[in-house]
């Protein structure tokens, strides 16, 4: 797989490589939602706090700083991850299916299943089919080797190229160990895709929340009359240091948040 930065920052060169291996290029709708829309929400609260326009052009900045440096590159990772995953899947599911017909040799059917994938894993099956059809044995060890290091992530997936390697070296397949591992890998990707929809739901939730935040900024602002809160708390001194508080205690809020909402860790496994 792509090898991506866990920290440092990504050039535009860089995150388009990772969105275009199994997906289409960052289009300006991403650069919008992904960017301009989070640095707009702060500006936007920040304005309704102590409404100084330079304040909320600062607070603008910072933002699509913000969003350029965390939210795009662990969104563009989190994309390939989740497409990566789905293709090693749609390949194993494929390939055990053609390998039950036994009149099927497996460079034949590693052909077939290749066919139906996508993206950076097709290009990879591309070169391990090359490999097999050389009928250098060295060449081709040295073939799965490279792919099951460069996918040892995928613990899973890692296992199923290990038993296509053998039945190639040993010259005769077990299709109820290949069946297994499917079995062991549909799991995986099921147990992915519900992991996601309860952080996605967290998202929603996290959404409905600080427009309620706002409704409220805005409700207190006019029940005392706008110019009551214009003139005693957005430009009183007790004003400021409380929008100061409030407004570095939603960021640093939303901030763990992103960090929690992009972190997969508990889905790693290890050997």
């Amino acid at each position: 797989m792509l090898k991506l930065k866990k920290k440092g920052v990504f050039n535009v060169g860089e995150l388009q490589a990772y969105a275009v291996a199994y997906g289409k290029p960052l289009g300006k709708k991403d650069y919008f939602t992904l960017i301009i829309s989070p640095a707009f929400f702060l500006s936007l609260f920040s304005f309704l706090l102590v409404y100084y326009w330079w304040v909320s052009l600062i607070i603008f900045i910072v933002g699509l700083f913000y969003g350029l440096r965390m939210i795009l590159p662990k969104t563009v990772k989190r994309n390939y991850e989740i497409r990566a995953l789905q293709e090693r899947n749609k390949f194993i599911n494929n390939m055990t299916q053609i390998l039950t017909d036994e009149e099927k040799t497996l460079v034949k059917a590693l052909s077939q299943a290749k066919s139906r994938c996508a993206g950076e894993l097709k290009n990879d099956l591309n070169v391990l089919e090359a490999t097999l059809l050389s009928s250098d044995m060295d060449s081709v060890k040295e073939a799965f080797t490279e792919l099951n290091t460069k996918y040892k992530e995928d613990i899973v997936f890692s296992q199923y190229a290990e038993q296509l390697e053998t039945a190639v070296v040993e010259g005769k397949t077990n299709i109820d160990t290949f069946k297994d591992i499917k079995t062991y890998h549909n799991d995986l990707v099921r147990k992915t895709k519900e992991f996601h929809e309860i952080k996605n739901g967290h998202k929603k939730d996290m959404t409905q929340m600080l427009i309620i935040i706002v409704l409220f900024i805005l409700a207190i602002t006019f029940s005392f009359s706008f110019t009551t809160f214009f003139e005693a708390f957005a430009r009183g001194i007790t004003g400021w240091i409380t929008s100061l508080l409030f407004f570095s205690m939603i960021s640093l809020f939303l901030h763990k948040f992103v960090k929690l909402y992009f972190d997969d860790s508990i889905m790693e496994v290890s050997k």
